[in-house]
């Protein structure tokens, strides 16, 4: 069986001129004229039979007019068929090959001696040794990368040849669709009636999720092959991530880390070791873990920084048949200690707060201020009146202590502080004025001017007998999830006897941290920007509470900075392989920074290709601001699920595809590469003959006329 196809079925619009000859046949004749004329009894047969030839005649013109026009336009859309014993050997027609190789790091999986990635070149030389003197050739790359390969199709087959032992598999991980279609692209612009896309891959299920070929689009294409260098049941282990449990990182303080690490495939249990690794010189930490095939669970690390400043830490699997991911970075931000601004309402308003946050706190100075020894957490003191962009840009976190209200300016100050990645800690009081709150900081702070606001106060501070208590909080959101652990301190035993009634719009998706057990809100956490907010229903002192007085205020507050000090004011510490580290979400946004490696050399661009900790340098010189960033690939590459042949062959629909593997395709190929006849020619040939044979048909009775006595 052959397959037949056009080239270019649009062309077969112009068989509608057949319509012309038949029009000029029905309209175009002449009108017989009765003539009066002696009756001519023994001419009657003769004109009969004479009258049968000329309609003959006729039709017979008709019918070369027809078929000249059908023979001409077929040939324009140009009919191939496909055969593979037959065609080459009847009109060996030039071919164009467009070859998508599939370079993500999954084909970096080690198969015995060699990679997926060796098997795909190995194939790859294979095609290109069968390709004949006057066919064209393309590799597409699914990651992209074209410095070694030419962009369009190339007669210079042998180019491509020396080019293959350089290439290397990539750390990304791309879909096949944009290679795919780039192929399609680049076969549409070929003329020749043999068009193959060779798709040599791995089969990794995730790779095929993008695959889209359109009616449209497959008419750029007649076949299509897809060659597996897979393995049939392939086992990896990854490191998906790293999450840093502890709220923030300080020096010489623990910090807790922990990898979650997935195993895809495999058949029985087995264990791996992983190590946490800082720097190059640290020595590793190892911990065990066993998971079932397709399972997946987690290690923790505590670590102890000993510098502040940006530390690059690596966690590392045991080497497996793909190494790639088997490592992780992560950026610790650490810092010597936290600086906290209290902002009072009223004088001493923050000295049980100053006191939780650091023991030991030295006298007022005489501008007001009092700032504690070097520490852990460092506090300082101002009054409202002097809140300023200047004393805000120094601050992690900044609380408001029954502060009544704030001018225009530095409320849009203390606003602006928050969505650049600040922390914003607000204890409510008798000072505070609810219109101020409702009307300008609270909306900027929960997106909605009616999402929360204050009516009144509840209760009498003075009058003690009785009193409200925390009813419930939330166990799963930070800070206070930590409290879900009696150890960490009992938030039921504190007693308020006053608060704010506040009210929540429902709808507006405003959850409280805390609620009293009367229901009103008893905390209330917000994200304004690149920070935090949290709103504390009581005073930072004994006026409303008796929370300064129980053990698990200290606790409490400070976990409340450093939750709020976690704000993302700073560039962005993690990006994947392939990412441009200028347009990632959080960057500073002053223009494209300067990239460096691990070694200290400048990358091109400050797009990342490999796993590592960066550099990232923005500003110009003198003003600069730099950051380590790390690079990691992405998890879903690491998934070596596979899809079926059936499934890939069906995702290229309507091009007819076969799958086959690696080790079948040279026999495949030993009698070339299919290649389909190209009937336009003779077609075109079969036009110019029904041509000239209506001109002689047509010419006939002419010349007899003129050679008649």
């Amino acid at each position: 069986m052959s397959d037949f196809a056009l080239l270019q079925p649009t062309y077969l619009l112009g068989l509608a001129g057949v319509a012309v000859p038949i029009v000029i046949h029905l309209y175009g004749r002449r009108r017989r004229r009765e003539v009066a004329f002696p009756s001519l009894q023994l001419l009657k047969a003769t004109q009969q039979r004479q009258r049968s030839l000329v309609r003959l005649r006729r039709l017979l013109v008709l019918l070369l007019r027809i078929l000249a026009i059908a023979f001409f336009v077929l040939a324009l859309a140009r009919p191939t068929a496909r055969n593979v014993r037959w065609a080459s050997a009847v009109a060996p027609a030039p071919a164009s090959v467009a070859i998508v190789l599939d370079d993500s790091f999954s084909m970096g999986l080690r198969l015995g001696d060699e990679t997926a990635f060796e098997r795909a070149r190995t194939a790859v030389d294979a095609i290109l040794r069968a390709l004949r003197g006057s066919d064209d050739a393309v590799i597409a790359l699914t990651s992209g990368r074209s410095a070694l390969l030419p962009a369009k199709l190339t007669g210079h087959v042998g180019a491509l040849r020396g080019a293959l032992p350089r290439l290397r598999e990539s750390e990304t991980a791309i879909g096949l669709g944009p290679a795919i279609a780039r192929a399609r692209e680049l076969l549409a612009d070929s003329g020749r009636p043999t068009r193959h896309v060779y798709v040599i891959t791995d089969l990794q299920a995730a790779a095929w999720e993008d695959v889209r070929v359109s009616r449209e689009a497959a008419r750029s294409t007649s076949t299509a092959t897809v060659v597996d260098v897979g393995a049939a049941e392939p086992e990896n282990w990854a490191i998906e991530g790293i999450s840093v449990a502890s709220p923030i990182a300080l020096v010489d303080r623990p910090v807790r880390l922990r990898a979650d690490i997935r195993r895809h495939g495999g058949r029985a249990r087995r264990r791996v070791t992983a190590s946490l690794v800082e720097g190059e010189a640290s020595p590793a930490i190892p911990r065990t873990i066993a998971l079932e095939p397709n399972a997946a669970g987690s290690v923790e690390f505590v670590h102890r920084p000993r510098i502040a400043g940006d530390v690059g830490i690596s966690i590392r699997l045991q080497s497996d048949s793909l190494p790639q991911d088997n490592q992780r970075f992560v950026v610790l931000r650490v810092r010597d200690r936290l600086d906290v601004l209290c902002v009072e309402g009223t004088p001493g308003a923050t000295r049980f707060l100053r006191h939780a946050l650091q023991p030991e706190v030295g006298a007022p100075s005489e501008a007001g201020a009092t700032v504690s020894r070097p520490g852990a957490i460092s506090t300082s003191v101002a009054r409202a009146g002097d809140l300023s962009q200047a004393a805000l840009s120094g601050a992690d976190v900044v609380v408001l202590a029954n502060v009544a209200r704030l001018g225009r300016d530095r409320a849009d100050a203390l606003i602006e502080y928050v969505r650049g990645g600040g922390g914003l800690l607000v204890f409510l009081g008798d000072r505070v004025d609810a219109k101020f709150y409702n009307e300008l900081l609270l909306p900027q702070l929960f997106g909605s001017s009616r999402a929360v606001a204050l009516t009144r106060i509840v209760g009498d501070p003075a009058e003690r007998s009785s009193s409200f208590a925390i009813g419930d909080f939330s166990t799963t959101r930070p800070p206070l999830a930590a409290f879900a652990e009696p150890s960490a301190g009992d938030l039921t035993t504190i007693h308020f006897f006053a608060l704010w009634e506040i009210r929540i719009d429902a709808a507006h998706a405003t959850s409280p941290l805390a609620r009293f057990d009367n229901g009103l809100p008893a905390m209330l956490d917000a994200v304004c920007g690149a920070g935090r907010a949290v709103v504390v229903n009581t005073t930072t002192d004994d006026a409303w509470t008796d929370a300064p007085r129980k053990a698990v205020y200290v606790p409490l507050v400070h976990r409340l900075c450093h939750h709020l000090a976690r704000g993302g004011r700073s560039a962005p510490t993690s990006v994947l392989v392939g990412d441009d580290v200028a347009a990632f979400p959080g960057a500073p946004g002053v223009g494209e920074p300067k990239l460096y490696d691990q070694a200290g050399n400048a990358l091109t661009r400050a797009v990342v290709g490999s796993a590592g900790v960066y550099r990232a340098v923005w500003g110009p010189e003198g003003q600069s601001k730099s950051t380590l960033v790390a690079a990691n690939v992405d998890p879903a590459e690491s998934n070596t699920e596979r899809i079926s042949a059936r499934a890939a062959a069906a995702k290229l629909e309507p091009v007819k595809a076969r799958v086959v593997l690696g080790q079948e395709l040279p026999a495949l190929l030993r009698g070339g590469i299919p290649r389909a006849v190209d009937f336009s020619l003779p077609l075109l040939l079969l036009a110019i003959a029904a041509l000239a044979a209506e001109l002689l048909l047509s010419a006939r009775p002419r010349l007899r006329r003129r050679t008649a006595p």
